[in-house]
């Protein structure tokens, strides 16, 4: 068999055997202090929200409470796909937090930490999820997902500055 012929072959089988490309959906979104007095009836309007999204992860900001975390998973991610969402290990910090969910058919957990960035202040938490797609062995497939929500109201400004940096 010719040299370039064997090349040619040995190309085609190359790309047959390349495993596709990995692709996650990843959400963010601010949930404004949930599950607040008024969880019930938000909850239809987040899964109209997520319904067509087909996230794999979801991070949220505004997060109050475990509480919250337990209702959001159940009544909105596992109201629309039964049984496929889990919920990070949740920080309750001293004032609204983060909070992220993930079908552990795709994504692993492999770790989680929170911080304040403004220790003189303690106003809001980061968090930063460690993961990887499910699969995968390599740590060059892990990455982070941080997520913050800066103070926004009038008259927060140095707090906003000092988180921010």
């Amino acid at each position: 068999m010719a040299p370039a012929r064997v090349l040619a072959i040995t190309a085609v089988f190359a790309v047959l055997a390349a495993s596709e490309a990995f692709a996650l959906r990843i959400v963010n979104y601010n949930i404004l202090n949930y599950p607040g007095t008024s969880a019930a009836t938000r909850n239809p309007h987040f899964r109209t929200i997520f319904a067509p999204l087909g996230a794999e992860v979801v991070v949220v900001q505004e997060m109050q409470s475990q509480v919250g975390v337990d209702g959001f998973v159940a009544n909105v991610l596992n109201a629309l796909e039964p049984g496929q969402w889990v919920a990070a290990p949740f920080t309750d910090g001293n004032d609204t937090n983060n909070a992220l969910f993930y079908k552990p058919n795709r994504v692993q957990l492999l770790g989680h930490w929170s911080w304040y960035p403004n220790p003189a202040t303690n106003l809001r938490l980061v968090d930063c999820y460690r993961l990887k797609p499910v699969g995968y062995s390599s740590g060059a497939a892990e990455f982070r997902v941080y997520s913050v929500h800066l103070k926004s109201s009038q008259g927060f400004e140095t707090d906003r500055f000092n988180e921010a940096i």
